[in-house]
């Protein structure tokens, strides 16, 4: 591609609208668009994300359609605020299935979290047992600052996690200070997650 150049200086005016037009002839071609079927491109006043269709892992086809799935995430924007949308569905909990979610849609304001400056958020589905009347609190889902613990509690209770996703800039070689961080969805249609913990009951 051949770019315009600056006009000399003291130059006539048909060159300068020489260079113009040139101008207004090139732009154009700068413009990124999708297919749709292989390439996506998402555009908002955070930037333009590039998205291409997966490669073929674990016998899925490269051509299978983007996951829409339980689980899979959806970016809406307005009036300047991005929203994080996460369809929800079932997840496994110690060999059970768990309805709290199913049918419904969880929502996260991570306009903060799409800046060059911001920390990685971790997206998980957190769910805590209480040892003092052995039941289960409600299971919530999460964006936060910090990923699951790697150790439990076991005085008060018990807690388990699933992790869905992230936001992170951490998946790009070439990744720098102004790199803006990206949605990522786990794609897993059914969670599973493992609660487990000391034993309370001490032998005589």
């Amino acid at each position: 591609m051949n770019f315009p150049k600056l006009p000399t200086s003291g130059g006539k005016l048909p060159a300068l609208w020489a260079t113009v037009q040139k101008i207004c002839d090139v732009l154009p071609s700068l413009e990124v668009y999708g297919d749709n079927s292989t390439t996506f491109v998402n555009k908002s006043r955070s930037g333009t994300v590039i998205r291409s269709r997966a490669k073929p892992v674990g016998g899925m086809s490269a051509s299978s359609p983007e996951y829409t799935g339980p689980w899979s995430f959806s970016v809406e924007e307005d009036n300047g605020r991005v929203t994080l949308i996460i369809k929800g569905g079932f997840f496994v909990r110690n060999g059970i299935c768990i309805s709290a979610f199913h049918k419904k849609k969880i929502k996260f304001d991570i306009t903060n979290d799409l800046t060059p400056s911001a920390q990685p958020r971790y997206i998980y589905i957190r769910n805590r047992f209480r040892l003092k009347d052995l039941s289960w609190d409600e299971p919530k889902v999460h964006c936060a600052s910090s990923p699951p613990p790697e150790s439990v509690s076991v005085y008060s209770s018990l807690e388990g996690y699933a992790m869905i996703g992230e936001i992170t800039k951490a998946y790009e070689e070439d990744d720098g200070p102004d790199t803006l961080p990206k949605v990522v969805c786990y794609n897993l249609a059914l969670p599973v997650m493992t609660v487990a913990g000391r034993c309370q009951v001490e032998e005589p």
